[in-house]
C-alpha cells in the first residue's frame, strides 16, 4: 500500500502546487479598465514598466500612466464609459477603477495640465468614490462633466454639468450648475469664490482639451 500511497500524494501536492502558482498568477496580472479612445498626434503610456506609445485601442491598467506633448491631445474611455480627455504636456494616472452596479464604485486618478473629466455608469450609481487628485486640490465628483487645468496664470475647474467639490488645505467649494467655475493660485490657497465663468473664458478652456 505504501507503494501506490506515496505517489498519489505526491501527485496531490504537485497539483495544489500549480493550482497556487495559477492563481498568485492571476492575481498578479493587470486588469484592463479601459482603452485609449482617441489621440492626437501622439503619447506615451507607462505599462508593465516600460514606456512606449500610446495608439487608439491601447489597453489601460490600473497604474498605467499616459502622458501628452506639446499641441497633443489624448482620450480614455474607461469600460462603463467614462471618459478622461487629456490636453497638451499633460499626465494622468488611474489609481483606483471600480465599477458594480449592485455594489461599491470608485474612480480615483492623478491628473497633471489641462482635462476634462465625464462620468459613465459609474456616476450614477448609488454607491460611489470618484476624486481627481491635481497639483493644487482634490476634485470630488457627484456624477458630472467638468473641465480642469491651468487657465489665466492660475489653476481653473469649471464644471459643465453636474456638481464638483473643490478642496485645498485652506479650504472647499461648491460647484453646482453649468458655468461655475473657480481659480486657485496655489496648493496652499483658498479657492475663489465660485463665479458664472464668461463664454469667452469657457470656450477658452474647452479649447485645451478639443480635438
Amino acid at each position: 500500500m505504501r507503494y501506490f500511497a506515496m505517489p498519489i500524494m505526491l501527485i496531490t501536492a504537485i497539483i495544489v502546487g500549480i493550482a497556487v502558482i495559477q492563481s498568485l498568477n492571476l492575481r498578479a496580472m493587470p486588469v484592463q479598465i479601459g482603452a485609449v479612445s482617441k489621440i492626437r498626434p501622439a503619447a506615451d503610456i507607462f505599462s508593465k514598466g516600460r514606456t512606449q506609445p500610446a495608439k487608439s485601442g491601447t489597453a489601460v491598467h490600473h497604474k498605467d500612466r499616459l502622458s501628452t506633448g506639446p499641441k497633443a491631445r489624448l482620450e480614455v474611455s474607461l469600460i462603463d464609459n467614462t471618459k478622461i480627455t487629456l490636453g497638451e504636456n499633460a499626465q494622468l494616472t488611474i489609481d483606483e477603477f471600480v465599477y458594480r452596479p449592485a455594489g461599491r464604485n470608485a474612480v480615483s486618478a492623478t491628473v497633471i495640465g489641462a482635462f476634462r473629466f465625464t462620468t459613465g455608469l459609474v456616476g450614477k450609481a448609488k454607491q460611489k468614490e470618484l476624486v481627481i487628485q491635481t497639483p493644487v486640490a482634490a476634485l470630488a465628483v457627484r456624477g458630472t462633466d467638468f473641465w480642469g487645468g491651468p487657465i489665466d496664470g492660475t489653476y481653473g475647474v469649471l464644471v459643465l454639468e453636474g456638481e464638483v467639490s473643490v478642496t485645498t488645505s485652506a479650504g472647499t467649494v461648491i460647484l453646482d450648475r453649468p458655468g461655475l467655475g473657480v481659480t486657485i493660485s496655489g496648493p496652499d490657497a483658498a479657492p475663489s469664490t465660485p463665479t458664472v465663468w464668461a463664454s469667452e473664458r469657457i470656450s477658452r478652456a474647452v479649447a485645451t482639451i478639443s480635438f
